[in-house]
């Protein structure tokens, strides 16, 4: 095993690295092209080819980085006599490619017609809002659909094209023999009309979008720090799709005044204003019908109607029951003691067994 004394990295403009070090012949200087992965809490480790200048292009070069004081560089071959190790105490963070920048060569998959790293759905304000407004039942869904991402409603960059969601449910595909390119440090791809929803959605079959990675000056001239995707419009207008974000309703409230809870009529076995889709901040959800049913097989029932400081109905399924704690608007919780909040402008349900301080998550809300 050989050990250099000293070795300089210097990170190129073009993404490359450069790596000059002593050896009994004389200085090397060595360049490749670092593909970080996080393999811990603050651990990154690179593993690449190396070209070297004495010709010797069997090598790899692996880098662990782990804190600026904690970075250790190994070269290596087949021949574990050609093992060269060399520690760094302070090592630049912008070194590191963790953002997928323009150096980070993970994007260019597209060029091989993977669109993985782009894939996802894309919406707006105005969408959305149709959404919640519909009580999260548009195109014919269930609310449970939209909250478990099992719709076909919103157009999607996939990882073979493209789908352009409940306009015409049509689906487009990139063709063998006209691949994405890359423009700069951007790739522009064409997606052709696969089916018949993409024949009857525009007058041409082809259809042509920017993909833009992180930090990278897009065909706006504009540089983000997260993806972007355009489409190629009417005249060559640029159009900027937007990334549906995780969790996206829970932005939105329905639109004009939400119906309250009728504690009393609960009371006297109408359910109706029980009625309807609730989802509480974990993500679970529950479902309650006219007749006082759930969709999970449980059913409401009246204990006592004797005036609490906190209303409330039963909920069981066999054996087991559960109190369902009824929030009207403008009620708080009167057991708060730990600052738990919720949204008293709407209606809420929390259930448990006792009446108490409830997470804010616990609190389910009508959709």
């Amino acid at each position: 095993m050989a050990s250099g004394e000293k070795a300089k990295i210097q990170r190129k403009k073009s993404g490359a690295w450069s790596m000059t070090y002593k050896t009994l012949d004389g200085n090397v200087v060595a360049t490749f092209r670092p593909m970080f992965k996080k393999t811990g809490s603050h651990c990154y480790i690179s593993t690449s080819k190396m070209t070297k200048s004495d010709g010797n292009n069997n090598f790899s070069i692996q880098i662990y980085y782990k804190g600026t004081s904690n970075v250790k560089i190994k070269m290596f071959d087949d021949n574990p006599e050609h093992t060269m190790q060399f520690s760094k105490k302070k090592f630049a963070n912008n070194m590191l490619n963790r953002d997928e920048s323009t150096t980070n060569h993970s994007y260019d998959k597209v060029l091989e017609g993977d669109l993985t790293p782009f894939m996802g759905q894309f919406s707006s304000d105005s969408f959305n809002q149709t959404i919640v407004d519909s009580g999260m039942t548009y195109g014919g869904y269930e609310p449970k659909d939209y909250y478990e991402g099992r719709t076909t409603v919103f157009p999607a960059i996939t990882k073979t094209g493209y789908w352009n969601g409940i306009t015409s449910h049509g689906s487009y595909v990139i063709k063998n023999d006209d691949l994405p390119k890359k423009i700069k440090n951007y790739y522009e791809i064409h997606v052709y009309g696969a089916n018949s929803g993409a024949i009857n959605s525009t007058g041409s079959l082809k259809r042509i979008f920017y993909l833009v990675p992180p930090k990278v000056e897009g065909p706006d001239g504009k540089v983000l720090s997260k993806r972007q995707v355009f489409e190629v419009g009417a005249n060559n207008q640029l159009i900027s799709l937007s990334y549906q974000s995780p969790d996206w309703w829970k932005r939105y409230k329905k639109s004009g005044l939400e119906k309250d809870l009728d504690v009393d009529a609960i009371y006297r076995g109408d359910f109706s204003s029980l009625k309807g889709t609730w989802r509480n901040g974990k993500g679970e959800v529950l479902t309650i019908n006219d007749d006082g049913s759930t969709d999970d097989g449980e059913r409401i029932s009246i204990g006592s109607t004797e005036k609490s400081r906190l209303p409330s109905v039963g909920m069981s399924s066999g054996n087991f029951g559960v109190s369902v704690y009824l929030f009207q608007i403008g009620v708080s919780n009167p057991y708060i003691e730990n600052g738990h909040t919720s949204d008293t402008t709407r209606p809420r349900l929390a259930i448990g067994l006792n009446p108490g301080d409830f997470p804010t998550d616990a609190y389910y809300y009508r959709y």
